[in-house]
Order: C-alpha cells, then sequence, then structure tokens
C-alpha cells in the first residue's frame, strides 16, 4: 500500500483499503477524503476532454464514495461540471485552493467494523483477517 502511494497510485491504495485489518481501517478512513481529491486531481488531467464523459455510478465505486451524490457534491466542490449520468473532466477546472471536503461516513468501512468486538479490534487473535 506505501509503495502504491508513493507511486501516486490512488486507485489501487484504494483497492488495497479493502482488505486492511480494523485498526489500520480506523487509521485510514481519515485521509479518505483526502486520498479522493487527489484522485480527482489526476483524472481532471487524465480525462481531461470536452466531450469526454466519465460514468458516475464507476467513478463513486473505483473513489470509495459512499454514493453517486456525494461523489457529485466532490466534484462540484473541486470545480468539475457534473451532468446527468456523468462528470466533465476539465484539468484548468479544479481548484486546489478550495478546502478539503469534510471526511464522509464510509458503510463497507462501518459494517466491518459493526462486526468487530472491542476485544478483537485492539488484540485480534486471527490476524488473516
Amino acid at each position: 500500500m506505501n509503495i502504491a502511494w508513493l507511486s501516486c497510485n490512488y486507485y489501487r491504495v484504494l483497492c488495497l483499503s479493502s482488505i486492511l485489518p480494523p485498526l489500520f481501517l480506523c487509521a485510514f478512513h481519515p485521509h479518505l477524503t483526502m486520498i479522493q481529491r487527489k484522485a480527482l486531481s489526476i483524472l481532471s488531467i487524465a480525462h481531461n476532454s470536452k466531450g469526454l464523459v466519465y460514468k458516475q455510478e464507476d467513478l463513486a465505486a473505483v473513489l470509495c464514495f459512499p454514493s453517486v451524490q456525494e461523489l457529485n457534491d466532490a466534484c462540484r466542490h473541486y470545480g468539475f461540471t457534473v451532468l446527468g449520468g456523468g462528470i466533465i473532466f476539465n484539468k484548468a477546472a479544479f481548484n486546489w485552493n478550495i478546502s478539503m471536503m469534510k471526511p464522509l461516513r464510509v458503510k463497507w468501512i462501518e459494517d466491518k467494523l459493526a462486526k468487530m468486538e472491542l476485544s478483537d479490534l485492539l488484540l485480534p487473535n486471527d490476524l488473516s483477517l
């Protein structure tokens, strides 16, 4: 995960976060908003085209947004155009000067943590989580 972070492969970081042990997941969660912001900035350069529309459902799943609406809010917050079913990326539109969005509650993280007892969270018996 660290190698993925250092190489700016935020998609890989997000994929690997799904297999983190619960305590590490708690440490990861506050950084999720920053990772999503950096990933959106890279996508704004990689998919910079007025005619290209990125499907919202796919992007929300890739970037671990709880819903399409939260993705749309984030995209509008950072300066992108949101159309009916997609997002238009423009590298000139991304606003680095705007404050980062507040962290969102992520259902898959909450579900994973809800299944854990506090004792198992702090002192796990099975390290193959």
